[in-house]
Order: C-alpha cells, then structure tokens, then sequence
C-alpha cells in the first residue's frame, strides 16, 4: 500500500474513533438550545422557538439505547423524602390502553439536576397519572421541549427508583441573550404537538390546599391528575431510531459515588458512641454522624451516613450539630453506593458558629470526651475523668471542667457508699483500692469513712487511661503495672497475670486501659514469694520417699506373703566377714558451672538465631511504601504494598469477606512491638510521606 494511502487511512480511523467518543458524551449531557433576542425579532417567535425544537429532536434527544436502568441517582431522594427539581427533554409517550396503562407516560431523555450540572440518568418514564398540577393551567407540548418540574421519588420493582408525585413548572425553549435564560412555555407549536395537559377541578384543589399549607403532602393525597389529550407523534419512535450499544450498566457510567477523588458537603447531625457485642470488636465506638451528603453540583449522595470517627474527622476539632463540614472520598471499590477512606475534613460553616477546640487522639480520652458531652452515653467514671483531666491539661474548657469536679468534691469525710455514688463507681471497687493499699480510711461509729485526700486519689487513678496518665500516676503513688511487677520478681508476664486474677484483686484504673495499674500490696504478694523460696533448701537436698497406703485387711487376705516377715538367721563366727573397699575416684571432665544469666543468654541464642534469618517486617525495602494503618485503639505503619492503590485494595476486598480474616504484619506506633492485626479492624490508611 502506497505511503499516502495508509496515511489517510489512518487519519479516516481516528476520526471514526473521534466520533464515537464525542456521540456518547453526546449522550451523557443535557444540551440546552436556546433562541436568542435577535432571532425573535427577525424570524418572529413561533418560527423561532419551533425551529429550536426539532433541532432538539435530532441532537439533543438521545442516540444509543442504553442498558436498563435502577436509576440509582434517584434512590438519596426516595430515602430521604427530599423532592427532586429536575429538568429533561420529551422523547417520546405511550397512548393510553385498556391492558397496562390506563392515562398514558411521558418518556424524557436526560434527566437532570434543577440547575442542568449533572445527568440523574439517561431516560425515565413519568405516568402522566402521577402530575397533579401545572403551573401554566393548559400546556401542549411537542417532541424536543424541555420540561421543567419537580417530584416526590418512588421504589417500584423492588430496587427501581422513578418519578411519583410530580408538579410541571414549564414545558418548552429557552431564550436568553448569551445563554439559556428563561424558559418559554406559550409559544405557538401549530400542529407539531403530541400531548394536551390541562389542570382538573382535582388539580385545582390540591395546588390551593398545598399554598396554604407549603406541605407537599397534600399534592400526594390528592387521588386525581390532570386532565390530557392526545395527537399522534410525526416522530419516529424511541425504539426505531436508538442505536445499539455495548457500554456497560447506567449504574457503572453514571455511579452514584465518583470513582474518583471527590469533594463532598454534609451538615453534621450528631456525635455519638456505637454500643457494639460483637466478638473481637471494640465495644464502644465513636461515630460521627452526617446527613445531606451533596457532590459539588449539588446532588444528594445519601440522605445520612454514619462514619467511625477517624483521626482525619478529628483534625475538624470539636462540632456541633448543624455544622457544615466538607471532605473528599470517592467510591469503594468493594461495597457498591459506599464511600472508600475518607480524609482533608473541615469545618466550612458561614458565618463560623464557634472557634476550633483540639480533640484528643487517644481512643479511650476521645470516648471520654463524648461520654462528657453527652452524659446519657452509658457514661464511664474512669473514661470521663481521663478527658477531663487531659483538658484541663490543654487548657480546653478548662473552668467549666473544674467547677464540675468542684461541685462534686467532699467537704468532710463521707462514708464508702457516699464516695462511691460520687464517683459513679461501685463499693467493691473502693473496697479493692483499700485492700491493695492505695486508700487509707478509719472507722467513725463502727462506719468506715473517706476524707478528701481518698476523693483526689480515686480521680488520679480513675483518669488513668492513656500512657501519659499513667505514667503522671506512678509518679505521684506507688503504684505497680503486671510489666513492673514481672520485671522486678523475674517472673513471666502471663505467669504474673494469672497469679494476680486468681487473687481477686482488679485493676485500680479498670479495665478499658492495655496497662493495668495495681498497689504496694498486690506486689508486696509477690515479694513475699519470692523471700519463702529463698529460705527453703536446694530441690537436689531433698530426698522425697513416696509410699503408696495399703489396705492392710486386703492384704492379710489376698497377699499374706506381704505381712510375714522373713527369718533372720544368726550369722556364723567361723564365716569371713565381708570387707569394705573405698571406692576410687575416676577423674573425669570437669563441669562448669553457668550463672543464671549465662543460662538465660544460652536459652535466647537459638531464638534470636532464627530471628536472623527472619526479614524485618518494618524495613521498608526499595520497591514498597510506608503506609499507617488506623485501627479504634491504636496506629501501626506497614511496609508490605508497592503503593496506595494495591494497599486499599487488598484491604477494602479481605475486610470484606465475611468468614474468613486477613492479617497485616504491623509495627505499633506506641510501643514500637511487631503485630499482627486483622484488616477487618482497619477504619483508616494513609500513605507517610
């Protein structure tokens, strides 16, 4: 083939390719034609305006018979209730019948947002059973208008979603100088018009009944339409002039979440904590709660959606409801309609409602801090205690906090179940704080009494639930974590653990802290151990005779042998008596004795042996990234993923299967300990930079 020939071929093919691509987009807007001021004046109004119309009827209604639709975009609206404004082209309709249809539908290509900025979807059907009023009284439309109204959203067919209730505010073409301006509803169509519509006395009824009310309840229990009349179309038919195409589902091109990044609005609701039973699953979880999640366009993404309260959320600071807040997500790529991480929040109320307030990262002080502001959420003493006194630390509310506790602290001594109501806590727990000897108190009256300096104690340790408490704490008391105590007695931490649950005693700052704090006494236990196995001899000095009882009737009668005891004979002068040789000693290797240490070192050697030929799961090699990965209680980094995409991928799909759990090998932030964490227990990852 000559050179020139190919070339033009080639440029042929690219132009086809051209076109192809630029017919769907075509097809993924709304075009509005609009008849400027100069051609009304020159060509008059009803050439003008019809001449725009069947113009619509070739480039603006759609090409491509695209695959059936849920209408997905439609669903934020039937769930929340909000009606919809909406704009569309007429396409088509059906006659009335006697089988399936008794008033007929109205078919509009290119369904759009009121203000024309995103497609809904790429047809829908209106029953003309559903419109209970239009404003222009009696409108005919044709082929090519545009149609302007709004709808109260319906389910139909268990998942599809369509036009319900429905109001036609205009029908017909926009004029304007420059662009679409307003949209001229009675011009004349002569004869090229398809459908009369004019308001019943039904219709009446229903729009004075909704002027007087504003409620768009009473245009629903209206039982009558409006009344309609037919022309037959000049038109083809949808299903004649649609061509094929192999694009994929409505729901895959025009997704109800972006699949890319995005920025999205929402107005907070509520702070609140989730109560959770579920196995291997925190318990209390902090929830931030939006509602009216809209896409820059304006289209309702979700009516409301309840997102765990990540780290990103808190960077906001304190909100409150009403609260007009922006992040940016985009659509997770294993559960459909959903969003992926989310992260950049921030506060964007106008005019700002109140100044930004830090909130803790720690989890449990961060549970405190809502227990603190909603006092109904099954509220923990030691959690509230814990944010109360992180605030006062950061000078966060810090008057209001300390009149509390002021309010609440004794003027005089109080009995055990008088401190005990104050705090919130139970009378065992006082008690267990006395028996380990933390809190001292004397008897009145044969009454055991508390003083103030017993108050301050208890709120010192109650508010332990971070490692900075803590260690604030064990300065200010004697005080023992299971680590202290298994480090000072040289025992095993489990072996520690065990010993102290089986002793009754319980923590004196609760359960809902890792470090478990105790007193002098529960170590002075230990101690104790520790001197009475001293004192006892070496194991190898004792000789241990173990004799097992005898049934001495059973034995007379079934073994008398055992019960006889056997002849002694004198020994004759004339044997030779038996002479006793010292037994020589064999000299042999000597053995070295090791020192306990020594023995420790030799017991490690083949472990960290095999630890050598094991690869770092921290290292970060050449051709990985590090990650940090966010579970409720802790922050780990991960170096196992090339990039971000493979990570949230392999994460967001293993999380997602139900009977089966996927481990990431991790390093704790805190405690600088290699772990292993289930990625069902991830909320939040982001890349370190």
């Amino acid at each position: 083939m000559q050179k020139k020939k190919l070339k033009k071929l080639l440029h042929t093919r690219k132009g086809l390719q051209y076109e192809e691509k630029t017919d769907y987009e075509v097809d993924d807007r709304l075009q509005l034609n609009y008849v400027s001021i100069n051609q009304i004046k020159s060509d008059g109004m009803t050439t003008s305006f019809n001449k725009i119309r069947r113009e619509n009827t070739k480039n603006v209604l759609n090409k491509y018979n695209h695959p059936d639709s849920q209408h997905i975009r439609l669903k934020p609206y039937y769930d929340s209730g909000i009606w919809l404004h909406w704009l569309g082209v007429l396409s088509d309709l059906t006659l009335p019948n006697t089988t399936n249809n008794l008033n007929g539908e109205l078919l509009l290509d290119k369904l759009t947002t009121g203000d024309n900025k995103e497609l809904l979807d790429y047809h829908v059907w209106l029953n003309l059973k559903n419109v209970k009023y239009i404003k222009s009284q009696n409108q005919k439309l044709g082929i090519g208008d545009i149609v302007q109204g709004f709808s109260k959203i319906k389910r139909y067919n268990g998942n599809k979603y369509g036009l319900d209730t429905t109001v036609i505010e205009k029908a017909g073409i926009f004029k304007g100088v420059d662009k679409p301006d307003i949209l001229v509803s009675n011009y004349d169509r002569q004869d090229d018009w398809v459908i009369e519509i004019e308001n019943s006395t039904s219709s009446m009824r229903a729009w004075e009944n909704y002027q007087e009310s504003q409620d768009k309840t009473d245009l629903e229990k209206e039982p009558g339409h409006v009344e309609v009349r037919y022309q037959p179309s000049r038109y083809k038919k949808y299903r004649d002039r649609l061509q094929e195409t192999e694009r994929e589902t409505s729901e895959e091109v025009l997704p109800l979440i972006n699949e890319k990044e995005t920025e999205y609005h929402a107005e907070v609701e509520k702070v609140y904590i989730s109560h959770n039973n579920k196995i291997n699953q925190p318990r209390n979880q902090p929830k931030l709660q939006l509602k009216r999640i809209t896409n820059p366009h304006g289209r309702l993404i979700m009516p409301i959606v309840d997102l765990p309260y990540i780290d990103e959320a808190k960077k906001m600071g304190e909100v409150e409801p009403e609260d007009i807040v922006v992040f940016q997500s985009k659509a997770n790529d294993v559960m459909p309609n959903s969003f992926g991480y989310m992260n950049n929040f921030r506060v964007v109320t106008k005019p700002p409602k109140h100044s930004y307030i830090e909130l803790p990262e720690n989890p449990n002080t961060f549970l405190g801090y809502i227990m603190w502001i909603h006092p109904d959420e099954n509220r923990i003493p030691e959690l509230v205690l814990n944010y109360q006194t992180w605030a006062i630390s950061h000078g966060i509310h810090v008057d209001k906090i300390k009149n509390q506790l002021a309010s609440l602290a004794p003027v005089r001594p109080i009995t055990e179940s008088e401190l005990a109501e104050k705090l919130g806590i139970s009378t065992a727990r006082i008690e267990n704080a006395v028996q380990q000897g933390v809190v001292k108190t004397y008897e009145s009256n044969g009454v055991r009494m508390y003083d103030a300096n017993a108050w301050q104690t208890f709120i010192d340790l109650l508010s332990a639930q971070d490692l900075r408490s803590v260690e604030a704490v064990k300065e200010k008391y004697i005080l023992y974590s299971t680590d202290d105590i298994a480090h000072l007695v040289d025992r095993p931490l489990d072996e520690v653990r065990d010993k102290i649950r089986k002793s009754n005693y319980d923590p004196l700052n609760g359960w809902h802290y890792k470090i478990n704090l105790y007193g002098p006494n529960v170590y002075k236990m230990f101690k104790s151990r520790i001197v009475a196995k001293n004192l006892v001899p070496p194991r190898q000095r004792i000789k241990i005779q173990k004799e097992i009882p005898r049934d001495e009737n059973y034995v007379k009668k079934f073994a008398p042998e055992l019960t006889s005891k056997p002849e002694t004979k004198p020994v004759s002068p004339n044997l030779p008596v038996p002479q006793i040789v010292p037994k020589q000693e064999t000299q042999g290797v000597p053995v070295s004795i090791k020192t306990k240490a020594q023995r420790k070192e030799k017991a490690a050697a083949p472990e960290a042996k095999k630890l050598q030929n094991v690869p770092a799961v921290i290292e970060n090699k050449a051709d990985t990234i590090s990650i940090q990965v966010e579970t409720f209680d802790a922050r780990y980094v991960n170096t196992e993923f090339k990039n971000m995409s493979e990570a949230s991928h392999y994460i967001e799909s293993t999380a997602a299967q139900k009977w089966t759990n996927h481990f990431l090998h991790v390093k704790n932030c805190e405690t600088g300990k290699l772990e292993m964490i289930s990625t069902k227990a991830v909320i939040n990852v982001k890349a370190i930079e």
